[in-house]
């Protein structure tokens, strides 16, 4: 958690830290459904390069020039984000996007102490903190948290870390494609510890 702690703190939108490529190379997979990819996929690393230089406005250079995403570079960034807990090698250049769930529990329990209270956090403070301090992750268009990261969450709900309630005056926020639960509430907007 430290090392991307390190790289959140210098992934300022404007003012791209030199590393933060990490995180956008991450938030893009989250943002865009992307559940599962090889490291030699060219259509998806041009994909991010793009996403990154006009959504993003990250536009990396060094003394030769501007710095795209090659093979090279994103086979490097799968190793770099499976030793931080971030994809699961399968086998070969398959990966699966899926953070790892002590990781995000620890960041659940930081939040509520920092920006939370009463062991809650509203899940747009919780992302707000998570883009701060650890992951850049947004909300879908539609309003939702994305299914990537939402099946983190349910799970975490399963296994009775957390619930995911209705608190307070803020509207609901759905979990992208995730089953009902009682741990869950209909118009929840909240993550709530338990014990």
């Amino acid at each position: 958690m430290t090392a991307l702690n390190q790289l959140a703190e210098r992934a300022e939108p404007g003012d791209w830290g030199k590393q933060s490529v990490v995180l956008l190379n991450y938030q893009y997979l989250l943002q865009h459904d992307i559940q599962y990819f090889e490291s030699n996929d060219e259509v998806l690393f041009n994909e991010i390069n793009d996403w990154q230089q006009s959504d993003r406005g990250y536009r990396p250079r060094s003394s030769q020039g501007p710095i795209v995403l090659n093979e090279p570079k994103f086979v490097n960034w799968t190793r770099l984000v499976d030793s931080l807990g971030l994809i699961y090698k399968m086998s070969g250049r398959s990966h699966t996007v899926y953070p790892d769930l002590d990781m995000i529990e620890h960041s659940i329990r930081f939040a509520v102490e920092d920006v939370g209270e009463d062991g809650r956090v509203s899940i747009e403070d919780y992302l707000d903190w998570l883009n701060q301090n650890l992951l850049l992750i947004e909300l879908t268009s539609d309003g939702t948290v994305p299914a990537p990261f939402a099946r983190v969450l349910f799970t975490l709900v399963r296994n009775g870390e957390i619930r995911i309630v209705e608190h307070g005056d803020s509207g609901a926020i759905s979990l992208d494609r995730v089953p009902s639960h009682s741990d869950i509430d209909r118009e929840a907007n909240t993550l709530e510890v338990v014990g």
